[in-house]
């Protein structure tokens, strides 16, 4: 009897502390929403939504995971090109946007994939059956457009707030960066102009009007001989009468090969030795790093109006915390002698 009554004790209590435990587990209030995600994009005319910050990133395109770096997300950067920038090196090589290793990153288990290159059908399809989201990000064709890359990279990797400020953090870099140039180009006017190329491989691959490469030219202040081409490509016969003041060219050339070139080597930049060399991976990724290549023409062609630039911007700008407390000690130890 004594057993029984225990037992219906024993159950009854066991009852109270399941019924007390289930009340807690439903009174335990729900995780807030995330405010970045889930993100929508509008890429290439089409909406793509993006649920959960992503985790593990795939970049094919050089230029993209340059961009990464200086968004700080390298973090999530689990695999890269095989042509991937020399501080990308370590991570998993996962091919080209024209061969892509899907082995490769199946292993890396990315929940998105950027490249700037379209994908062949069937690997496309092989990605999206591994649940990975394919980003297009077409190579821009203006610094709005730039902007506009880095402001949809940062949406898809930190959502909403978050990317929204990242995107902004970087065009501030970008502006800061990009202004002195453009106020140089200003200072020069039209008559203070040189002539220049920019030269991709020899003899006749040059930054021409409709390339990137070929605008910035123009904008930075230069007579761009390249003008009269389209598409990196200008007729022999359009440059008979070439004669550049400056020779801005892949650094992979060879000096001696443009010297030694018939197009070139009566030039005016040839006979002064004005050959300037270009690290061409970094001017072509179109970032932060392709402004500080810029800086250099800029500087090479113009260092005084960009000297001119740089210390009035320096005098123009207000005083370091530092140095005002540093200002205001003296004067009180001034007035404390007085």
């Amino acid at each position: 009897m004594k057993y029984k009554k225990s037992l219906c004790i024993f159950l009854t209590l066991l009852l109270v502390f399941s019924l007390v435990g289930c009340k807690k587990k439903e009174e335990e209030p729900a995780p807030p929403p995330d405010p970045n995600f889930p993100v929508t994009l509008d890429l290439n005319g089409e909406s793509i939504t993006i649920e959960n910050k992503p985790e593990q990133v795939v970049s094919l395109s050089p230029a993209i995971t340059t961009l990464l770096y200086e968004l700080g997300a390298q973090d999530v950067l689990g695999g890269v090109s095989s042509y991937a920038p020399e501080q990308a090196k370590e991570k998993t090589d996962c091919g080209t946007a024209q061969a892509v290793d899907l082995e490769a990153v199946k292993d890396v288990k990315p929940q998105l994939l950027l490249t700037d290159t379209p994908l062949l059908a069937e690997q496309l399809t092989a990605l999206y059956q591994m649940d990975v989201e394919v980003l297009l990000l077409r190579r821009p064709t203006t610094t709005e457009e730039v902007l506009g890359r880095a402001k949809t990279v940062s949406l898809a990797l930190y959502g909403k707030e978050d990317g929204e400020k990242a995107a902004q953090d970087y065009a501030k870099q970008w502006n800061e960066a990009w202004e002195p140039l453009q106020k140089a180009a200003d200072t020069i006017g039209e008559s203070g102009k040189k002539s220049a190329i920019l030269l991709g491989q020899l003899d006749f691959t040059v930054a021409t009007s409709d390339s990137f490469e070929g605008k910035m030219l123009s904008r930075l202040g230069f007579e761009n001989l390249g003008d009269a081409g389209s598409h990196w490509v200008i007729e022999a016969e359009s440059v008979t009468e070439w004669d550049p003041q400056i020779i801005f060219y892949d650094s992979r050339i060879s000096e001696e090969d443009i010297k030694a070139r018939d197009v070139y080597k009566e030039s005016q930049a040839v006979k002064a030795g004005a050959l300037c060399p270009v690290e061409w991976g970094a001017l072509q990724t179109q970032t932060l790093q392709t402004l500080k290549q810029y800086e250099a023409m800029v500087r090479y062609a113009y260092p005084d109006a960009l000297e001119s630039v740089q210390t009035q911007e320096d005098a123009d700008s207000p005083a370091q915390d530092g140095e005002e407390s540093e200002s205001s000690t003296d004067s009180d130890e001034s007035k404390d002698k007085e």
